[in-house]
């Protein structure tokens, strides 16, 4: 673990994707003149009612890119916000996780929810996203060797 390493008592780690998602509100303002909350002002003041057309609407009115429609959209609507903050994302991982690990995956969830040690992997996993790879590795292993 490297030094300045944040020991957490959760399973999971924050994603890389929060990140990108700070590091796009702290754009907005500079590339396109408004910032979210100067968007989300804009689109319920403004925009259409239904989120698929204040999607069309921001990219076709405003040329906003696909992303950043999606996002200032789903915002519009009361959605969204924990991918954009470690507090929140951390608060939902668990939720994250039992969502794409139930039904016909939920084998799966063992893999996430136990520490390994097999074939050099680390002994105590904490990524989510790491922990994806390790589900999928035997899978794709599997798949190139036929």
């Amino acid at each position: 673990m490297p030094k300045n390493a944040i020991k957490s008592s959760s399973l999971y780690d924050v994603q890389p994707g929060v990140a990108m998602a700070q590091k796009w509100i702290a754009e907005l303002k500079p590339k396109t003149g408004r910032s979210l909350e100067e968007w989300i002002a804009l689109v319920k003041k403004e925009g259409p009612k239904d989120y698929q057309a204040r999607w069309a609407w921001l990219k076709s009115k405003h040329k906003l890119g696909t992303n950043s429609a999606w996002w200032i959209a789903e915002r519009a609507d009361g959605k969204g916000g924990e991918e954009d903050s470690p507090a929140k994302y951390m608060a939902r991982a668990a939720g994250y996780v039992e969502e794409r690990y139930s039904g016909k995956k939920s084998a799966l969830a063992t893999i996430i929810s136990t520490p390994t040690s097999r074939n050099g992997f680390a002994q105590s996993m904490t990524s989510t996203s790491e922990l994806v790879c390790l589900a999928l590795a035997p899978a794709s292993r599997n798949q190139e060797s036929k």
